[in-house]
């Protein structure tokens, strides 16, 4: 995804609406918050924050007087986070800055909670930033990290589809890896960085380290009720945009080629994926798309 382009990053990493809430039972949430004792952060980061979803789904747990401070990259995605406050009535609880998370613009233990949602996927050096997020916490402040395993919740969704046999499976499987495998090789991050998030947070110093799935399984059976509904208009979106594994069809392609595959082979791997996709949306758009909705997010936090 080209983050050069906030509007088109913010389209293909789904930012509009609820859907990205629909990640988590909120019964999951208020658990999640019970473990980690929210009710007693006073000061809360939420790094590379987007439009403010994570940050202030979980601000409802916060000590009433607290404060969420939401950094990101990209100014355009803070505007539509103060909207989205506003709108939950966290305004006067929020502050918002442009910054980048490899250097916070904040003192050393600034903060009893630091967090971030679908972030270190995304970084060259996630471990770089785990330490510098470990900076700002205070000691005996814990820092949580939500990341995916979007391979293996891949996986899953071709050994699902019926109509594929394993030959086809197994072909599209080894697609999605070569373009996983050229995001690292790019620098561009590790889109099923979840199972090597604790080693990291060990690696940076952080003690008392614990990990959890979330309980989500994205079911979806007609007719759809509005979580899924939710779920179907965002692939539909990546449908029409001739968007997929992360990226648009240039991100692929460079990925692919970067991850070992042969540049020749890409166009009609491309389009095998692509007609799948395209036999899946319309089931989607039909009704009649059924899916056990395997889905693979880490929950992992660790004490400064």
């Amino acid at each position: 995804m080209d983050q050069d382009d906030p509007q088109a990053y913010s389209d293909l990493a789904g930012f509009g609406g609820d859907w990205r809430d629909s990640w988590y039972h909120e019964d999951f949430v208020e658990l999640m918050a019970w473990r980690w004792r929210l009710s007693t952060v006073g000061r809360a980061l939420d790094v590379g924050c987007g439009v403010g979803h994570w940050g202030q789904r979980l601000a409802r747990y916060f000590a009433d007087d607290a404060v969420l401070v939401g950094i990101d990259s990209q100014a355009a995605f803070l505007d539509q986070a103060r909207v989205r406050a506003a709108e939950r009535g966290l305004s006067d609880r929020c502050e918002w800055l442009a910054a980048d998370v490899m250097d916070l613009p904040f003192p050393d233990d600034s903060f009893d909670f630091v967090t971030c949602q679908t972030v270190l996927m995304h970084l060259a050096d996630p471990a770089g930033a785990l330490r510098e997020m470990r900076r700002v916490v205070r000691p005996g402040g814990l820092i949580a990290a939500a990341e995916p395993h979007n391979l293996l919740s891949a996986m899953a969704e071709l050994f699902e589809d019926a109509e594929l046999d394993d030959r086809e499976r197994l072909e599209l499987l080894a697609f999605e890896m070569a373009v996983f495998r050229g995001k690292m090789a790019l620098g561009q991050g590790d889109s099923s960085i979840a199972l090597r998030v604790p080693g990291l947070m060990g690696d940076a110093g952080l003690s008392g380290i614990q990990a959890w799935h979330s309980d989500m399984c994205a079911l979806a059976l007609p007719p759809y009720d509005a979580k899924v509904q939710a779920d179907v208009n965002q692939r539909l979106s990546w449908i029409a945009s001739d968007a997929m594994i992360g990226g648009t069809r240039a991100d692929a392609r460079k990925r692919f080629v970067a991850g070992g595959g042969r540049e020749d082979d890409f166009d009609a791997l491309w389009e095998r994926a692509r007609s799948r996709d395209l036999r899946l949306g319309e089931a989607m758009k039909a009704g009649t798309w059924r899916s056990a909705g395997a889905f693979t997010m880490l929950l992992v936090s660790g004490r400064k």
